[in-house]
């Protein structure tokens, strides 16, 4: 008897063994040390990323905390500061949580806090890509306070397309269908009403900003109609002045160099 219950209890212990083994590797486990340990944690439980853009990913976000880091722009990231901060963006009235921690990362809160997400729930994946984009505008934001205006300058005058105002088109629209001319009729696009002319009418005003001066073309609309188009004339609306411009180029050209810098770190600028 004895020789028998010690073997069932050995028996006993390896199966345990195998099941603490298996919860070790499975998703909603302890995160390994380190950021990449808690990216690669937090990223068991993403939803909408493919399998072939996880590596990828992971290895972006683990530069871009270790960049904010170095620079005392935020703490080193780490599962513990992703959950406390998690906890603390609810409402303070205390809504009712789900278990959060490395055994419970899909972090729901209820329907009365203010952790929703239109007609969804904030996740703590959610929260987490709010916190990946965070550091990213940190970053950027950081490389903004470091330009001169010459350097702005310089990225304006060598990207002019950029920062060129809309052409002003005369276009002639006749509306048909079942095969008959409906109506004709004459509009002059120009910026200071083509956002306008876009939210009333996106498929003929879209397919009118690219025609020439003389050129035709079709649009197809949703309900079976469509317009053809005539572009009677179109004026170069030239350049934005400089002064009018200087944050939006600005902002682009930090953009630019974060971008430049990360793929240097990522070790993809050889």
């Amino acid at each position: 008897m004895g020789w028998v219950l010690r073997t069932v209890i050995a028996v006993m212990g390896l199966v345990l063994a195998a099941l603490l083994a298996g919860c070790s590797s499975a998703p909603g486990s302890a995160p390994a040390p380190g950021v990449a340990g808690a990216v690669q944690w937090i990223y068991a439980h993403a939803e909408g990323v493919r399998d072939d853009d996880l590596v990828k990913r992971q290895a972006r976000d683990v530069t871009v905390f270790n960049w904010s880091a170095e620079l005392g722009l935020g703490e080193p990231f780490s599962a513990r500061a992703l959950e406390a901060g998690y906890a603390n963006s609810m409402t303070p009235a205390g809504p009712t949580m789900t278990p959060q921690g490395p055994s419970a990362a899909a972090g729901v809160v209820d329907a009365g806090s203010d952790g929703a997400y239109g007609a969804r729930i904030m996740s703590l994946w959610d929260f987490y890509l709010e916190e990946v984009e965070r550091r990213e505008q940190q970053l950027r934001d950081h490389l903004l306070e470091g330009l001169s205006l010459d350097e702005v300058r310089t990225f304006y005058d060598s990207h002019a397309d950029a920062f060129s105002r809309q052409d002003e088109i005369a276009l002639k629209i006749t509306e048909w269908e079942n095969g008959r001319a409906l109506a004709s009729s004459e509009v002059t696009i120009d910026a200071g009403n083509v956002r306008m002319l876009q939210e009333g009418d996106d498929t003929v005003i879209s397919a009118a900003l690219g025609l020439t001066a003389g050129q035709q073309a079709t649009a197809q609309r949703p309900d079976g109609r469509f317009a053809q188009l005539e572009c009677l004339s179109r004026k170069d609306g030239g350049v934005e002045d400089f002064d009018a411009v200087v944050q939006a180029a600005a902002s682009q050209l930090a953009t630019e160099r974060f971008e430049a810098e990360l793929l240097r770190r990522l070790g993809g600028a050889s």
